[in-house]
């Protein structure tokens, strides 16, 4: 894509406080933000193909969610893990003049040619594994954060959904999509926010999420590579 489109969610993270005596804390955690990717072509052939995506492509809505757990280091310092879902990708929206059977593989030919817009969604849908390290930068009941660490994406699927909207109606097809992509992506996250403390048990917290993968979806033709920012909506129980 050409310009990198960040669209960050700011949602809040409703969970229990940390006191004195915490050393773990468990919960739930559920996030939505905007994902995009980039993409490097490997030959000739394939920067066509990036050109026209790079011209029709802009970021979906992401979802993610899943469990953490987290572990006290001293009084700043958390590590912070646990298994969460997420489904990222792109949409690329292009002007079909003339819709036959034959002008796109895969899809349903109509009763009659029509005209209208092609929407087609590329799914990536992986479980992930983050190994985060969280600072607080001081005490109290208003207290700021960061985390960093590194995140290992497991694939479960892919799927290519296409909707076809003219002036006859919508059409929606969908497959599974059996390409070159990797099993296994490594990507880097960080993030931060405030967390208030209502009283001793009991606390609001927002947080913001960005996440850059450093392996690519996919090696060739195009190298591929999804990113996310978002924000995460959770309960956490410390004990």
């Amino acid at each position: 894509m050409k310009n990198f489109i960040f669209l960050p969610f700011f949602l809040f993270t409703l969970g229990y406080a940390q006191n004195e005596t915490s050393e773990w804390y468990f919960g739930i955690q559920l996030g939505a933000g905007s994902s995009y990717r980039t993409l490097d072509p490997q030959n000739e052939i394939a920067a066509l193909v990036v050109s026209f995506r790079n011209e029709s492509e802009v970021p979906i809505i992401g979802q993610n969610g899943g469990l953490v757990i987290g572990r006290k280091l001293n009084d700043h310092f958390w590590l912070e893990s646990g298994v969460q879902f997420s489904r990222l990708g792109l949409v690329e929206r292009v002007q079909v003049d003339t819709l036959t059977g034959s002008s796109i593989p895969g899809f349903p030919p109509p009763a009659s040619p029509m005209s209208g817009e092609l929407s087609m969604f590329d799914l990536f849908y992986h479980v992930n594994i983050p190994l985060l390290v969280k600072a607080y930068t001081n005490t109290g009941k208003l207290r700021g954060f960061f985390f960093l660490g590194p995140q290992v994406n497991i694939s479960v699927a892919e799927q290519l959904r296409s909707v076809f909207v003219s002036e006859n109606g919508v059409a929606i097809f969908e497959d599974d999509l059996q390409a070159n992509f990797n099993p296994l992506i490594i990507s880097l996250i960080g993030g931060g926010g405030f967390s208030y403390q209502f009283h001793e048990n009991f606390s609001l917290e927002a947080r913001f999420l960005a996440r850059r993968d450093i392996t690519p979806v996919a090696d060739e033709p195009v190298r591929q590579q999804m990113h996310y920012v978002a924000g995460n909506l959770g309960v956490l129980f410390h004990f």
